[in-house]
Formats: structure tokens, C-alpha cells, sequence
């Protein structure tokens, strides 16, 4: 594992890539992320807030999937201290080899130093695979959210912070 450096294109251009790519399977065709987008849109929003964080988990150093979360959303339907984490096995190859429940201990440990106990997410209601992934884990259902800026029904999953 690896923090994402956002000041660095190559970091963003890996990133913008797997955006655009995510973008195009949900049919969100006005979406096109490019190095300078990714850089203002953390640079300029999370990226500089108390408990905002972003890493790569790498194969033999090469960056393969990227994680990142923040703190107490305003969207967040538990009443606890939760992290909002974002999880994407960028490269196909690599998926379904575990790495997502890495992501998802690392998660915990950072989110530990802020004092939150669970672990909120929202997941697209196409995303099946994600959905078994999260039962799998533990995760339970505790709302639907039909709006958001994307317009895409998704369904809020939480659970306590990995051990």
C-alpha cells in the first residue's frame, strides 16, 4: 500500500483512467476525467480536510486498485462515527484476489486514528458484485438513497470497523 500522491500527474493520470473507465460501465457518458481534474477535485475539495485519505494498494509496485475515504459525510445515515470509504480494483486482472478486503482492513486501521467505530457506504444498485462482497464481510442494508449527484439509485451498506 501506497498513499496517492495528488500533486503528482502520473498518480492522477492512473486514477483518471479508472474514473473514466467506471464512468463508461455506469453509461455516465459526460464524465471525463483528465490529470487536471483529479488534482483540483482533491487538491481543491477532501483532499485537504481532516479525515480524508487516499492510498493504492500495489503489485509489485505497480498501483492496481486505490482506496480512499472520509469522515462523517453529511449523506451518512448512521448516528456513530463512520468513514465513507471509496474501493475500486482499478485493473480487471487483479480482481477477485482478495485485494478489496486489504483495502478494507486498511480502511479500518486509518479510520481508528479519527475515533470512528463503523464503516458507511453506498453502493450502486447495479453493482451487484459489490453487494455480495459486502454481505460476505458483513455488511448490512440501512437505507436507499434515490437522488445524489449522479442520479443513481444506491443502497447504504454499514458494519463495524474491520479487526
Amino acid at each position: 500500500l501506497r498513499d496517492v500522491d495528488f500533486e503528482s500527474d502520473s498518480d492522477c493520470g492512473i486514477l483518471a483512467r479508472w474514473f473514466n473507465r467506471e464512468a463508461e460501465s455506469m453509461l455516465l457518458r459526460d464524465r471525463n476525467e483528465t490529470v487536471d481534474s483529479v488534482q483540483k477535485a482533491y487538491l481543491g475539495n477532501p483532499g485537504n480536510r481532516l479525515g480524508f485519505e487516499a492510498f493504492f494498494v500495489c503489485v509489485g509496485g505497480r498501483p492496481v486498485g486505490y482506496s480512499s475515504f472520509f469522515l462523517d459525510p453529511p449523506h451518512k445515515l448512521s448516528t456513530e462515527t463512520v468513514v465513507w470509504p471509496s474501493v475500486a480494483i482499478g485493473e480487471a486482472e487483479y480482481r477477485r484476489r482478495g485485494l478489496v478486503r486489504k483495502l478494507g482492513e486498511e480502511i479500518s486501521r486509518r479510520a481508528r486514528r479519527y475515533g470512528a467505530t463503523r464503516i458507511e457506504a453506498g453502493v450502486f444498485d447495479s453493482n451487484s458484485a459489490m453487494f455480495s462482497l459486502l454481505e460476505k464481510y458483513g455488511f448490512t442494508s440501512i437505507g436507499k438513497l434515490s437522488g445524489g449527484p449522479r442520479k443513481i439509485p444506491s443502497t447504504h451498506f454499514v458494519r463495524a470497523l474491520f479487526e
